[in-house]
């Protein structure tokens, strides 16, 4: 998902796959199907320690990894519950050191196939607990990276649908205006022009009515019903300014 969320971490994504090579498996595995750069470079390039995983981070971000984790606080434990900031990753240098044990036992247990026990039933719980914490710092981190302070209750999410909503609302009426600036009111075009927005209009409102119909009664509904307008009214922006395009070149 991060590659794919702007030119500049796409740029950065090609880096990590300098060396790699598209195969007769792979264009099998891929052949009819819609894939993205992300997915490629999920799929493509090599973890085989902590190390390579906070590496391929820091040239996709172009910051140290390492830093904004042991950074990361929990917003929900702080903003909502206002419980004291404190770390997700109580020691980082511990966390890390896990880990990396982790890794090598992985490897070990994998590749070597030993004869002996090379971990204690001790350490799992302790293993697997530096992973969770880890995997919830990286999410803390990336979520911020990706889309900044996100709102984190129910009544902050409803209002900020709506206003995201609104933007593009705002963005599809200076389109129509645009265009009827341009267009005679005498021009039989204008008339239909209304019409077809106030038809798709009316559809849109019925579509999110639907859709979010098993919601009603539900705080939620509200977010969902602006998120799908939202997604509705960004294509009718793309279907007019084409349409727009397509009449200036005539």
């Amino acid at each position: 998902m991060l590659v794919d969320l702007g030119k500049d971490y796409a740029k950065r994504a090609t880096d990590l796959l300098k060396d790699y090579r598209i195969d007769f498996d792979l264009v099998q595995s891929v052949y009819g199907r819609t894939i993205a750069l992300g997915n490629i470079v999920a799929h493509s390039v090599q973890i085989n320690s902590f190390g390579q995983i906070v590496d391929h981070f820091k040239v996709l971000l172009e910051f140290d990894l390492s830093d904004r984790l042991a950074k990361a606080v929990d917003r929900w434990e702080t903003e909502v519950k206002k419980k004291p900031s404190c770390p997700i990753i109580p020691v980082y240098a511990s966390m890390a050191a896990q880990l990396k044990r982790l890794f090598e036992l992985r490897h070990i247990l994998c590749h070597e196939l030993p004869k002996k026990a090379v971990y204690s039933r001790n350490e799992i719980s302790d293993l697997l607990g530096h992973a969770v914490t880890f995997a919830d710092a990286l999410q803390n981190v990336l979520n911020f990276e990706m889309y900044g302070l996100t709102p984190l209750t129910q009544t902050e999410m409803n209002i900020d649908a709506g206003r995201r909503l609104r933007s593009k609302e705002h963005e599809l009426e200076a389109l129509i205006e645009s265009i009827r600036s341009e267009i005679s009111w005498a021009d039989g075009e204008i008339g239909t022009l209304q019409i077809s927005q106030e038809t798709w209009k009316a559809y849109r409102d019925a579509y999110c009515e639907f859709s979010t119909w098993l919601n009603r009664g539900g705080s939620i509904r509200s977010t969902l019903w602006a998120g799908r307008a939202r997604d509705i009214t960004e294509q009718r922006i793309a279907q007019v300014r084409s349409w727009k395009e397509h009449r200036s070149s005539l």
